[in-house]
C-alpha cells in the first residue's frame, strides 16, 4: 500500500499538480526500489530507498534539472541458491521535484539510500517587501 500525503504549502517539495501526478504514478508504477518521502524542516526533504544487498558502486544518483534519476544493478554471483527470495534487479526511477530543489547529500545506511533534499531559493527569486516612502 502507498501512503501519499500531500501538502498544500509553497514550501512543499510536491506543489505542482503535473509534479504530484508525476510522483503518484511513479509511486503506483514502478515501485521498485520501495522509498519513503520525510519532511525534515521547511526546505529540507529525505527520500529514502530500500536497496539492501545492493553495492553503492552499482547505484546512481543523478539531477538533471527538475528530475532526479536512481538507478541500480546486481553484480551476478557463482553461487547456487536453494531458496531465492531477496529481490536482484536492475531499477530505475525517475522523481519530478519543484524547482530550486537540490540535493545536498548522498549516502548509504543500514541498506537504506539516503538522499538529502534542500530547497534553495536565489535571492533574487524570493519576495521583496518594499518601504513606502
Amino acid at each position: 500500500m502507498v501512503k501519499l500525503q500531500l501538502m498544500h504549502d509553497n514550501n512543499d517539495l510536491f506543489t505542482n499538480m503535473t509534479h504530484i501526478q508525476n510522483m503518484v504514478r511513479d509511486m503506483t508504477g514502478n515501485k521498485y526500489p520501495f522509498m519513503d518521502v520525510a519532511k525534515l524542516g521547511d526546505d529540507e526533504y529525505a527520500l529514502r530507498f530500500a536497496v539492501a544487498g545492493y553495492k553503492k558502486e552499482n547505484i546512481s544518483v543523478e539531477q538533471t534539472g527538475q528530475f532526479l534519476t536512481i538507478e541500480g544493478s546486481w553484480e551476478e554471483d557463482a553461487v547456487q541458491y536453494l531458496v531465492e527470495g531477496i529481490a536482484k534487479r536492475k531499477f530505475h526511477r525517475q522523481i519530478p521535484l519543484q524547482e530550486h530543489i537540490k540535493v545536498k547529500q548522498v549516502h548509504m545506511e543500514d541498506g537504506m539510500l539516503c538522499i538529502h533534499l534542500v530547497k534553495e531559493v536565489p535571492e533574487e527569486k524570493k519576495p521583496k517587501t518594499f518601504e513606502i516612502k
